[in-house]
């Protein structure tokens, strides 16, 4: 991972990221202080092996410079011509190094200061963190012949229509898929700005079920939308807390940005 973010920390440096690489790269900085974090540890070991190969160069310059002066003929080795060009070539003057890593940490220093000292929220208030984080997934493959008037309408985003077919559905007893049918009213329902309903079709889901992680997930941005931060962190870190669930590091991101 810590390579990962060096190689990162490098294509941002050299400006060789594409621009929606570089919106993701800028937003986790914002948003996760781990990564933010790892990032300026590795900035400042970047800046220490930039120094450290214009020292190289330079010593480089120096010596090819010193060995072409030797091979040259004897003859032409005229202090007034020969030695203060070559002198000219190869050094470099001590102001270009410090006009380099001044640069070099105004581009990857400052960037990653700016991340990690407390600033104003990222988001203005709970409806604009919910609709960056709330991504509606799309309908699950059609199973038998139920499913596919809600099914329809949900994939064309008519959640009026899915909402409503979702409880004709649920409204029978006999009907086995409730946890998925539960599920998908609860997004629903979400989708159409009804928070608090969805949290009640969201708590239908069974915890055995396949469909309860995303339950919980969704739950959170529910709570979010409803204004009860409470229950939202709660919920965000028990998500957080488990190392296999699907949706872990979008939680702590949550968690991060509501600080």
């Amino acid at each position: 991972m810590e390579h990962q973010t060096y190689e990162l920390l490098k294509r941002y440096a050299q400006g060789r990221m594409s621009e929606t690489e570089r919106a993701d790269f800028e937003h986790r900085l914002a948003t996760d202080a781990a990564f933010a974090e790892e990032a300026a540890m590795w900035a400042a070991i970047y800046k220490g092996i930039q120094a450290e190969g214009d020292r190289q160069l330079e010593k480089q310059l120096r010596d090819a410079g010193k060995k072409l002066i030797q091979t040259e003929p004897v003859a032409e080795l005229k202090p007034s011509v020969v030695n203060p060009a070559l002198k000219k070539r190869f050094q470099v003057p001590r102001w270009v190094y410090a006009i380099a890593a001044a640069l070099l940490l105004l581009l990857v220093a400052w960037p990653v200061y700016q991340n990690l000292r407390p600033s104003e929220p990222a988001f203005a208030d709970n409806k604009a963190l919910f609709g960056h984080y709330f991504r509606q997934p799309p309908a699950p493959e059609v199973r038998d012949a139920q499913v596919s008037a809600w099914r329809a309408a949900y994939q064309n985003k008519d959640y009026a229509a899915a909402t409503a077919e979702l409880e004709h559905l649920l409204a029978d007893p006999a009907y086995t898929r409730r946890s998925e049918a539960n599920l998908y009213l609860g997004l629903s329902r979400l989708a159409s700005g009804q928070g608090q309903q969805a949290l009640d079709a969201f708590r239908e889901v069974s915890a055995d079920s396949f469909d309860w992680e995303d339950a919980q997930w969704y739950s959170a941005l529910a709570y979010i939308i409803v204004d009860d931060v409470v229950h939202a962190k709660q919920t965000l870190r028990e998500i957080s807390d488990r190392e296999d669930h699907p949706h872990r590091q979008e939680a702590q991101s949550v968690l991060n940005a509501m600080k």
